[in-house]
């Protein structure tokens, strides 16, 4: 805090000080774009990992608004739909279609164009995810991914989570690239930040969340 009793943040990590990891992680070169379209108000929550995984990726995109008017344009750069796909705020009943562990990719276009270039994630509570759904229609010109985790997340100690089934962005990017056949080297650094920032959290964050 400074002197007048404010949370001080990285202008990097955009986490409190306390909860800072920058210089204890390494920026991997990914082959699969990342882009992270994150709600105005996650943006200004400690506890969020949507930040880490854009620090950490080299090919990846992290745009913080609520609505963009095409994949393109929250790109930067022109891309075809039809290569990409999207983490979906899928609920119980799709998980059930899938009870096999790990990442589904949903209407896999046949032949030519079916490789996955990239994956979009929607960063915010379940309530701000669903509106960033909803406020950009061309998301449904993507191909949607539902995970079934491997494991149970171990974002509970820090943050509560709506479902059994929930994860953090990190850990759903991390899983999703894994299943995608991502380079080991880029999933291992996505786990192993992330074990970092629970363990700072639980030992010496709790006040900086609390009061930021």
């Amino acid at each position: 805090m400074d002197s007048s009793g404010k949370t001080v943040h990285c202008g990097n990590c955009w986490k409190p000080y306390p909860l800072c990891l920058c210089g204890e992680f390494h920026t991997i070169k990914n082959e699969i774009t990342v882009l992270i379209l994150q709600h105005p108000r996650e943006s200004r929550r400690s506890e969020g990992t949507a930040r880490l995984v854009s620090l950490i990726l080299e090919n990846s995109v992290h745009r913080v608004g609520l609505s963009w008017g095409s994949l393109s344009a929250a790109l930067g750069e022109r891309t075809d739909p039809k290569q990409w796909g999207v983490l979906y705020l899928g609920g119980l009943k799709e998980s059930k279609a899938f009870p096999k562990r790990g990442t589904h990719l949903v209407d896999r276009p046949r032949g030519e164009g079916s490789k996955t270039r990239g994956i979009v994630v929607l960063d915010g509570t379940w309530k701000e995810s669903k509106t960033l759904w909803w406020r950009n229609p061309w998301l449904m010109k993507l191909r949607r991914l539902i995970i079934s985790p491997s494991v149970p997340s171990a974002y509970s100690p820090v943050r509560k989570q709506p479902r059994k089934t929930s994860l953090s962005s990190i850990e759903a990017v991390s899983q999703c690239l894994m299943d995608l056949k991502e380079s080991d080297l880029a999933v291992s650094e996505l786990n192993s930040c992330f074990s970092k920032f629970l363990k700072r959290a639980r030992n010496k964050g709790d006040n900086a969340i609390a009061n930021d």
